[in-house]
């Protein structure tokens, strides 16, 4: 096989490759749109009817309402923020195999580098994702959860305590937001640097299987002693 008829075959299979790619990479996009469309859409829902069931309910029974809700919502949340990291891992996978992809073209076929509608770069950023963070919906959950948790334990204090405990809730709530988004964005961080190493050792397994010349199929039969 020569040079021409081989780069014709890679080019065949890169196409499909691409093709697969792309419809996984847009899957991927929507997925997240809508997961967060709901989480919204339940927060909002759960809490009106928190607020609506507090007038049929004791006193004495309001708090362990509110806390039992609102452990409930953040344990949706949390699960939530994890399905958003593992898409924002996908999406930025795809990307790089799409953008090597898209080099490999440029590379043998040069001419079409100035219609290419997306850069080459193989090495995009493992991060929240969006023309900015807040256009990122893994972003936004840990936003919401962060505010979810604030607004518990300043809801359940402040019931359970009354509003001379102020003084000392609301620091309560603000150490309880940060260490919130601490968490988060830690968790967030360590989700990428792993898929970083992931993505690393594939690459480097690519690079041995490069490295390996391929026998010629030519290549003549032991002669028979």
């Amino acid at each position: 096989m020569d040079d021409d008829e081989a780069i014709a075959g890679a080019k065949e299979f890169l196409l499909q490759e691409y093709q697969s790619l792309y419809a996984l990479h847009q899957d991927a996009k929507a997925v997240g749109d809508t997961r967060l469309n709901f989480f919204v859409t339940f927060v909002a829902a759960v809490s009106t009817a928190t607020i609506t069931m507090q007038s049929f309910i004791l006193p004495e029974l309001r708090t362990w309402l509110i806390g039992g809700i609102a452990i409930i919502l953040i344990i949706v949340g949390l699960i939530t923020y994890r399905k958003m990291l593992q898409r924002r891992v996908a999406i930025v996978v795809y990307r790089r195999r799409l953008s090597r992809i898209r080099a490999w073209f440029v590379k043998y076929y040069p001419p079409i580098a100035t219609g290419i509608p997306y850069d080459i770069k193989h090495n995009i950023r493992m991060d929240w994702g969006g023309k900015s963070r807040l256009g990122s919906t893994a972003f936004s959950v840990a936003f919401i959860n962060t505010a979810l948790i604030t607004l518990s334990v300043l809801a359940v204090c402040l019931i359970s305590f009354g509003l001379n405990a102020s003084i000392w809730v609301i620091p309560l709530s603000v150490t309880s937001a940060v260490l919130s988004w601490v968490f988060h964005v830690s968790w967030k961080n360590s989700w990428m640097k792993n898929a970083e190493i992931s993505d690393e050792k594939d690459l480097q397994e690519l690079e041995k299987i490069k490295s390996v010349k391929p026998q010629s199929s030519g290549s003549s039969k032991p002669k028979r002693g």
